[in-house]
């Protein structure tokens, strides 16, 4: 009994001092084995000098017996039947493996354990410099993707920022492309919309000719616009991409429009100068004409001469007014001056009546000089009907047919005109917002 009662006071001085606390890693709880040595060798001391096999937590603590009870030994023989009957079952890798490991599990804790009750103080530095080590690999392993993932938003940030960059700058070589062609846009729009005044015909089929050069930068302004929208992501930046688009699309219906107006303007400005033409020489004709109806009020042959020379005059001065009135037709087709047409003709036909009845005058032939004088009279109050259906400016109705023509394109110049000005000053504005 006394010496189970030692067996049973060592068993459990061990398990009392290797006792652990739960929860107490890091804390001065935690595996006090300084004190716990102490306390183990105090209950070595008190234990019999013979070593005895016990164990704490399936692990070894110590591994020679001097003898062995007869519960032992048999036991051991139970073991022994158990593994010639086993003999035939030879173990499998399986088997081998899983036991190597687990000799191997137990190898270890062993050897930790054994670390611990030697130099516990050591085994405490060693297990807190192990928690620091992994404190410390934690962090740098923190930090190192807390720097990737702000290197990665960081270059994508850089990125984005780059290539907003450039999209400014695409779209300030679009504005400025724009800003090239206004020197011929902002010209040509003068003229769109004042109208073409004194400019001589030179100047404008000059300027007609820089269209061409101002159409290439504009195409150019409007891929530059491509550009941008294609490289953008925003839609408020996809928006100023498209309004410089808008802005280039705008300024080429602007110089088609204007290109109308103004050639439309040229033509009428030169059927007009025809027609000016025309009326000063109906003018002049009617004052011939009434100059040789007086010189007849006395039929003597130098009278009716003198009324012949003054009369031929008037006819030629008629045909002069013919031809200005045909070119004021060709120059502006569409431009309706038949009312003129009609009573040049009608003086020109009261003409042949007045020279028929002055040669009849010239012969004595009495009767054929007053029938063709009836003639004239009858020609004449037909023109003079005729001249009172003549506008007051023989310009009106080349002005009023360029009216007609260009309304529409007027309309839709204006329109676009807005329209383009409401682009640029987005533009601008975005442009500015963004710098």
């Amino acid at each position: 009994m006394a010496h189970n009662d030692n067996r049973s006071h060592l068993f459990r001085g061990i398990a009392e001092n290797l006792h652990i606390k739960g929860n107490t890693a890091g804390t001065s709880n935690e595996l006090s084995l300084s004190v716990l040595d102490e306390r183990s060798k105090k209950a070595d001391g008190k234990s019999s000098t013979t070593p005895r096999l016990s164990r704490l937590n399936k692990v070894s603590v110590f591994s020679v017996e001097k003898g062995a009870s007869r519960k032992e030994k048999k036991s051991e023989k139970k073991a022994e039947k158990r593994a010639e009957k086993n003999a035939g079952n030879a173990p499998t890798g399986a088997d081998v493996a899983g036991y190597a490991l687990d000799l191997s599990t137990k190898g270890r804790a062993a050897r930790a354990r054994k670390r611990a009750l030697d130099d516990p103080e050591a085994e405490i530095r060693r297990r807190k410099s192990a928690r620091r080590a992994r404190r410390v690999v934690g962090t740098v392993v923190g930090v190192a993707a807390s720097i990737v993932v702000i290197a990665y938003a960081g270059y994508h940030l850089w990125s984005a920022y780059q290539q907003n960059m450039e999209n400014l700058t695409v779209l300030g070589q679009a504005m400025q492309e724009l800003e090239t062609a206004d020197e011929v846009v902002l010209a040509v729009d003068e003229l769109a919309t004042d109208g073409i005044g004194d400019t001589s015909d030179e100047d404008l089929d000059a300027l007609i000719a820089q269209m061409d050069a101002a159409r290439i930068h504009i195409n150019a302004a409007a891929a530059f616009g491509d550009t941008a929208y294609e490289s953008m992501e925003q839609s408020a930046d996809r928006e100023a991409a498209l309004k410089a688009q808008e802005s280039a699309a705008a300024r080429t219906e602007l110089l088609d429009d204007a290109l109308i107006i103004i050639q439309a303007e040229s033509q009428a400005r030169t059927a007009s100068t025809a027609m000016q033409q025309c009326w000063d020489s109906l003018v002049a004709a009617d004052a011939l004409l009434k100059e040789a109806a007086a010189m007849v009020t006395e039929t003597t042959n130098e009278n009716v001469k003198a009324s012949e020379e003054k009369t031929i005059q008037a006819r030629d001065t008629l045909n002069e007014a013919a031809a200005s009135l045909a070119s004021a037709q060709e120059a502006y087709p569409s431009a309706d001056l038949s009312v003129f047409e009609s009573y040049i003709a009608k003086r020109l036909e009261a003409i042949e009546y007045a020279l028929a009845s002055n040669e009849a005058i010239y012969i004595q032939d009495k009767a054929t000089a007053d029938e063709q004088n009836a003639l004239y009279n009858e020609a004449d109050a037909e023109a003079v009907e005729i001249a009172q259906k003549l506008p007051k400016d023989p310009t009106q109705p080349i002005e009023d047919a360029l009216e007609a023509d260009t309304q529409e394109t007027r309309d839709s110049y204006f329109d676009t005109r807005e329209a383009a000005a409401q682009s640029d000053a987005y533009i601008r504005d975005y442009l500015g917002e963004s710098q």
